[in-house]
């Protein structure tokens, strides 16, 4: 009778099967993975706790101040050095420390605490130490601040030149009084121009108890009548000859010397006006830039003061005068004016020319300066201004008493 047989199991087919449970196993491997959430869990662990053993060392550094003994200012320095380089070394180590374990972002902010605790300590020691250069190769120190680096403590430099400010605008506005001192010496001439037109203008000028010299226009209802009051209140008085200006729009007034004006026609119209006025000392042109331009015109106007011996005073309205030029031709000296006092007739402004007056006196010994009769509050300021004046040691002189200008 024939046995039963057993099943024949070839190796083919135990090898296929080990394949099966191997990858069965695989497949488990690789779902466990995928179930698992990025798949970081366990490196996270270890990631906390690498954090934690970073943290318990500044912790330690910080106690570190209050345990130990204050040392001498000078062995803070070195202290200075190694606290940098863990500043310095300490990023490092926890970046290769993430890249190797994968920490995300709370490792990231404990890492940034470590650096600031670290930075902290560092600045509070270097407030304690002294503002030493670091030649150990150390972080830079905090600097110094501006009342530290001055050697002086809480309390901020001041400049010695703080109040310079006030001074400078004290010194560029005019001054309210002439100086005293040193003790001045120069002369000044002072001529009032534009009288005859009325006595009341004149009238206050007459009361000031200085040497002025008055310029009176002629053919005037007043001319007359104004050159008696000039001489009765013992001032200089003078013939203010109407000339033709540049602009020939302006009229000079009568009187006038012309450009058309032959040299005859010229000295007969100057005689009769200096006749009018009776006695004067002398004259000066009102307005007059184109006559004073012209040295033949101006030249003839000498000749009729060299022939009366009366001086004439340039008020020069035209910078380009020829009157110098004529003068020196006929040998003869003139005055010249250096400085009209009421271009504005503000007390400031009548001020501040008087006192440019002054500094050419200073320069040159005298000065003549011309206002107006028309001026209102002329009269008043001159008073101030001369009482000033003489205080301070200049004199107040006629103008005839000062040197001729060949």
């Amino acid at each position: 009778m024939g046995a039963s047989k057993k099943p024949n199991i070839s190796n083919k087919k135990i090898i296929l099967l080990c394949l099966c449970i191997l990858l069965a196993g695989v497949v488990l491997l690789a779902a466990s993975i995928l179930l698992t959430p990025d798949g970081r869990e366990p490196e996270e662990n270890s990631g906390k706790q690498t954090v934690q053993t970073e943290l318990k060392e500044p912790a330690a550094a910080s106690e570190k101040p209050v345990s130990e003994p204050e040392k001498p200012k000078t062995e803070t320095a070195p202290k200075q050095d190694s606290l940098s380089k863990t500043e310095q070394t300490a990023p490092s180590q926890n970046n290769g420390r993430a890249e190797s374990a994968g920490a995300s972002a709370p490792k990231t902010d404990s890492a940034a605490k470590t650096e600031s605790a670290a930075k902290t300590e560092s600045a509070a020691k270097t407030d304690a130490a002294p503002k030493t250069e670091n030649t150990s190769g150390a972080a830079q120190t905090k600097p110094a601040s501006p009342s530290t680096q001055n050697g002086t403590s809480g309390k901020t430099e001041t400049p010695s030149s703080a109040g310079k400010p006030q001074n400078t605008s004290a010194s560029s506005s005019k001054p309210e009084q002439i100086q005293t001192t040193p003790k001045k010496s120069g002369k000044i001439a002072i001529v009032l121009d534009d009288g005859g037109h009325n006595t009341s203008q004149l009238q206050p000028f007459m009361q000031l108890n200085y040497p002025l010299a008055v310029a009176v226009l002629p053919k005037l209802a007043h001319s007359a009548d104004c050159a008696q009051m000039v001489r009765n209140a013992g001032k200089v008085l003078m013939l203010h000859q109407p000339m033709q200006a540049i602009s020939l729009s302006t009229d000079p007034g009568p009187g006038a010397i012309l450009p058309q004006m032959e040299y005859g026609q010229l000295q007969s119209m100057l005689n009769e006006n200096i006749n009018e006025l009776g006695q004067i000392a002398g004259l000066n042109n009102h307005e007059g830039s184109l006559i004073t331009a012209d040295q033949n015109l101006i030249g003839a106007v000498l000749d009729v003061c060299l022939a009366r011996n009366i001086f004439f005073l340039d008020s020069r309205t035209n910078s380009e005068t020829k009157a110098p030029a004529a003068a020196a031709e006929r040998n003869m000296g003139i005055y010249q004016r250096d400085i009209f006092l009421d271009n504005v007739q503000e007390e400031s402004e009548i001020r501040a020319s008087f006192y440019k007056g002054l500094e050419i006196a200073d320069k040159k010994g005298y000065a003549v300066m011309i206002g107006h009769v028309w001026c209102k509050n002329l009269p008043e300021i001159l008073k101030k201004l001369c009482d000033e004046a003489s205080a301070a040691g200049y004199q107040i002189v006629p103008v005839t008493s000062l040197p001729l200008i060949k």
